[in-house]
């Protein structure tokens, strides 16, 4: 992990866009990212950009903004720095077809986030340069500040120098698209990995988890849901609370507030009972830290999104299962066949916490997302196997340590593994020490229902 008692801040004084003179920019990804750092380093003064992109709007665009635009793969064989401006689910399928073909030796090549590089998307040549320049800002408002002569916050790192001028590459690219008038922090690929993956599943769930807790109490007690949203987020004055607190500080900003409002707010925080979800945060950093929920994602891309379309259905209280009906009479009224969970023998048959579509959320808990094949190996590690995939064959890249095992099955001290076929579904099945359950769901009015 990176010493947080040792971060470099970079400053305007740091970066010199003439570093990237002679060379040619490849913008890869035109959407909200890539158009304001193209935007940015041209007004920069940075003249050789090209932009590689699919044949869409964003094709369009590029070339309305004034770019040469053509292919991925034809841009990266005419550029010398190749931005990767793409989503990190997008990444690695486009990196191995169009990317890795066309690089030469000496180039250098920027992620804008550290997933890729962390989790084993993406395994760069060691002839190119290997850099990080991640934004912490979103593409509109990064063009907007620019601007304006304003900054926005980055973290950068250097995570290969094969050519020996990789810090002042990456520095001009910095000071091109406008981080250095507020500060690049150097933080390497995976601790940024890591810290994004924790800010959006920790933070991001809590403050989703009370919004609708309040909006469901609130309009209980009486109030009118059109106050509630408004209060809570619409007005925008959530929004300016936690600019105050960038601007002048964390417990700064309270001063900002009534004397009432710090006083209930500080009452009610110190009521709170913090161990759970002290709990949930470090469970959920485990689980990023190992490659688990990198495993998860990846197994759900395979699966082509099967579960993350539920989850969006369920966040818009649609129903999830196309025959409720017939899945009732497997699993009880109202249950979903999206996912399972599981319980520990000698809990008399019941499982420990019924969850929503979440079978691969609680620590005692096994990921599935085929409902068909799963390994359960040792106490907690776990292989997901999909459809066509050979049985035994090992998907997940880290076991529950974070340990590689690129070349066989993961293992936690082990040597078991079970090859688990449930394609009957509602047929709760010993395996090892575990019992497979259909998962509970909630009804729309919020009521946990089957099981």
């Amino acid at each position: 992990m990176t010493d947080a008692m040792s971060m470099r801040v970079f400053g305007e004084g740091d970066g010199d866009v003439a570093a990237l003179q002679g060379r040619t920019i490849a913008v890869i990804g035109y959407g909200n990212q890539g158009r304001a750092q193209a935007l940015n380093l041209r007004d920069s003064g940075v003249d050789h950009i090209v932009v590689g992109t699919a044949a869409d709007e964003t094709w369009a665009q590029a070339g309305a903004d004034g770019f040469p635009v053509s292919s991925v793969d034809e841009a990266v064989r005419v550029g010398d720095v190749v931005l990767l401006l793409v989503p990190d689910e997008v990444l690695p399928d486009l990196y191995h077809r169009d990317i890795a073909p066309g690089l030469r030796p000496g180039d250098s090549l920027v992620f804008a986030s550290g997933y890729s590089l962390a989790f084993g998307g993406v395994s760069p040549p060691g002839d190119v340069d290997v850099l990080l320049l991640a934004p912490r800002m979103i593409g509109r408002q990064m063009r907007e500040l620019f601007r304006q002569g304003r900054g926005f916050y980055s973290y950068v790192s250097v995570e290969q120098d094969a050519t020996g001028r990789a810090w002042p590459t990456l520095l001009g690219l910095a000071k091109g698209i406008g981080t250095l008038r507020a500060g690049a922090f150097e933080l390497s690929a995976r601790d940024e990995a890591v810290l994004d993956l924790f800010h959006e599943q920790g933070f991001g769930s809590l403050v989703g988890v009370t919004i609708a807790l309040m909006l469901e109490i609130g309009v209980q007690a009486g109030l009118p849901p059109e106050a509630l949203v408004l209060d809570l987020y619409l007005s925008g004055e959530a929004a300016q609370t936690f600019q105050a607190m960038a601007d002048v500080g964390f417990f700064e900003q309270s001063q900002l507030h009534s004397r009432t409002s710090q006083f209930g707010g500080m009452m009610r925080s110190l009521s709170l009972d913090r161990e759970p979800i002290r709990q949930d945060l470090l469970r959920i950093m485990e689980e990023v830290r190992t490659g688990l929920f990198a495993l998860q994602w990846s197994a759900e891309r395979q699966a082509n999104y099967e579960n993350f379309e539920r989850l969006l259905s369920l966040a818009r209280g649609e129903s999830v299962h196309p025959d409720r009906a017939a899945h009732s009479r497997r699993c009880g009224a109202g249950a979903t066949a999206a996912s399972l969970t599981f319980a520990r023998e000698g809990s008399d048959d019941r499982p420990t916490e019924m969850a929503e579509i979440r079978g691969l959320a609680r620590r005692d808990e096994r990921p599935v997302h085929d409902h068909r094949r799963v390994f359960v190996q040792g106490p907690r590690v776990h292989q997901i196997v999909l459809d066509g995939e050979e049985a035994g064959r090992p998907f997940a890249p880290y076991d529950a340590r974070g340990n590689g095992d690129p070349g066989g099955m993961a293992n936690s001290g082990d040597d078991t593994a079970t090859l688990v076929d449930f394609a009957d579904e509602g047929q709760h099945r010993r395996v090892a020490s575990e019992t497979v359950w259909c998962v509970a769901a909630r009804n729309h009015d919020g009521v946990k229902v089957g099981g």
